[in-house]
């Protein structure tokens, strides 16, 4: 009986060790240059961050991200931050129904390397990761008159579609 309890308490001890290091990290190489550890046992380089906005210089958008705004310092970092990290943006648009009425396919986020959806703005945590809610709302719609505005993130690290952010 103690020995069954000793390896019951075992298992859960080694599951919470591997939910606690089972996050990604960004770590420094020796040479300056950083690399993405993943959950997964697999990693990629950071691209270069010579595409930071130099406080002496104004808010130019790289060409990586789409353009057609004017943005704060940032909300450029932050989105430069994203992008490398592998998040993009699907902006919601409109599938016309039977009835004529318009409804609206559900925005939501996408990071191509980790495979991973989120409904929420991926937030940053202590190790320099974005991570979103993991919840898809990819192929989900809503009856609407219109979906809103994005945020200027949203925008930046969309392709295609949407309206412009206010502001």
């Amino acid at each position: 009986m103690k020995i069954s309890g000793c390896l019951v308490f075992g298992v859960v001890l080694l599951l919470a060790c591997n939910v606690v290091h089972a996050q990604s990290q960004i770590v420094t190489l020796s040479d300056g240059k950083q690399i993405i550890l993943y959950e997964d046992k697999t990693w990629d380089y950071l691209e270069p961050s010579d595409a930071f906005p130099n406080s002496s210089e104004t808010n130019r958008i790289p060409q990586f991200l789409r353009p057609g705004i004017t943005v704060s310092k940032d909300v450029l970092k932050k989105a430069i931050e994203m992008y490398q990290q592998g998040w993009r943006y699907v902006m919601p648009r409109p599938s016309y129904s039977a009835s004529g009425k318009t409804n609206w396919w559900f925005g939501y986020w996408y990071n191509h390397q980790s495979k991973k959806f989120s409904t929420t703005t991926p937030l940053k945590n202590r190790n320099g990761i974005y991570f979103g809610d993991e919840e898809i709302n990819q192929g989900n719609w809503k009856r609407a008159e219109h979906p809103g505005y994005p945020t200027k993130l949203q925008w930046l690290l969309s392709r295609t579609g949407g309206v412009k952010p206010r502001g």
